[in-house]
């Protein structure tokens, strides 16, 4: 008997109930952000926390446009859980009985959908559309049981996000202790300085004594596929998690690593600071060159990090803003004079980065394998031993 010999076939609407229709509609240009209690959700997730709620419970939402339904960089399902709001974006689904809303979840994500899918400039998975698309079941306890595995692994991913959340948080609360509010120096003497009153061993230089801007430039070649020699082509778009495309590094082209601090330079995000990823860097960022032996990369990512929003106000350009490097390196912080004081904090900074590395590496083995895995479950290739309790999960 073969693995799915037992499994049906059937369409989402003769499992699912639609709620689309008991949306209330919000017109995203009229509506000012209110960064309230309950989250606003579009197609490629939460834009918003908005002040009131349409839903309460747990509902699968499914993109009905956007990026995600062409380049599949982001899951076009996802399962929420409370109150929430939600545009015309995006479909709102509860599975009928006997029927999983994550094991549906996983399903969509894993599927090809591309048949589906109306419009070429604007991709589009209309309703109509959603109801058509043929989905193999097993029995309810099966797609407990598939389900709870995969939950396994987005778990695990999620505890490490929260982990990384933490740490950097850690990092810069001890980065504005140190170099904003001076705690850890507070029994020493302090001087008068441009920036008021600091420890008395330490001074003030400008930004421009720490740090250069390297622009960055669009490679000859580039391909949506990996190819051998390539490297990721770090866009907004790209580092935004958004899309992946890759470029064939030259001599002209900027390069970094993960341990290098990059800064959107053009366009709406400029002033904004990326960290932790390696490639070619695009022709609207730079990558911060460090020029003080003092310092390390930790440190001028959490200079810039705390900054950011500072670098962002205050650009250039009335059409398309760009990135004030006059404003930015005329900045200036105070330092110690003392290098073996800044290698301390150097060093409890790179074990934080070290950490945060270590489970984004992780991470990225986790969903490599989650993904390899999910195919194989959802075709019955591959069987996930029964639990005779096996549950819905909640």
């Amino acid at each position: 008997m073969s693995f799915n010999e037992d499994w049906k076939k059937t369409e989402i609407e003769n499992i699912t109930i639609n709620y689309d229709s008991e949306r209330i509609p919000v017109s995203s240009r009229k509506r000012k952000k209110m960064q309230g209690e309950f989250p606003y959700y579009g197609a490629q997730g939460i834009i918003d926390y908005v002040n009131d709620f349409i839903f309460d419970g747990e509902y699968l939402l499914v993109a009905e446009d956007g990026a995600n339904l062409e380049t599949r960089k982001k899951d076009i399902a996802q399962v929420v859980d409370g109150k929430f709001w939600a545009n015309n974006h995006v479909h709102i689904l509860k599975t009928t009985k006997d029927y999983n809303l994550y094991y549906l979840k996983y399903y969509l994500n894993n599927k090809n959908i591309s048949p589906y899918i109306t419009g070429s400039a604007q991709p589009k998975l209309n309703q109509n559309n959603l109801n058509k698309i043929k989905i193999m079941l097993p029995s309810l306890k099966i797609q407990n049981a598939i389900t709870n595995f995969l939950l396994l692994f987005d778990r695990k991913i999620e505890n490490n996000n929260k982990i990384n959340k933490t740490l950097e948080e850690m990092a810069q609360a001890i980065f504005k202790s140190w170099f904003i509010d001076f705690e850890p120096f507070q029994d020493g003497e302090f001087i008068e300085s441009d920036l008021g009153m600091i420890p008395e061993s330490w001074e003030v230089v400008p930004f421009e004594n720490l740090f250069e801007f390297q622009k960055g430039k669009t490679p000859k070649n580039k391909s949506k596929e990996k190819k051998d020699g390539y490297l990721k082509y770090l866009t907004i778009s790209v580092l935004s998690g958004k899309k992946t495309v890759y470029g064939e590094p030259t001599k002209n082209n900027t390069l970094v690593n993960e341990n290098d601090v990059v800064m959107v330079m053009d366009g709406s995000s400029s002033g904004k600071i990326f960290f932790g990823t390696s490639g070619i860097v695009a022709s609207t960022l730079a990558k911060l060159n460090i020029i003080n032996d003092k310092i390390s990369n930790g440190f001028i990512y959490l200079l810039a990090k705390y900054y950011e929003k500072e670098f962002m106000k205050n650009t250039t350009g009335s059409a398309v803003p760009h990135a004030d490097k006059k404003y930015i390196l005329n900045k200036k912080i105070a330092i110690p004079k003392d290098k073996s004081l800044l290698n301390d904090f150097n060093k409890s900074i790179n074990d934080i980065r070290t950490k945060i590395s270590l489970n984004k590496q992780e991470n990225q083995s986790l969903k490599e394998l989650r993904d390899s895995l999910l195919p194989k479950l959802m075709s019955g290739e591959i069987r996930v031993p029964l639990n005779k309790d096996a549950k819905e999960v909640n």
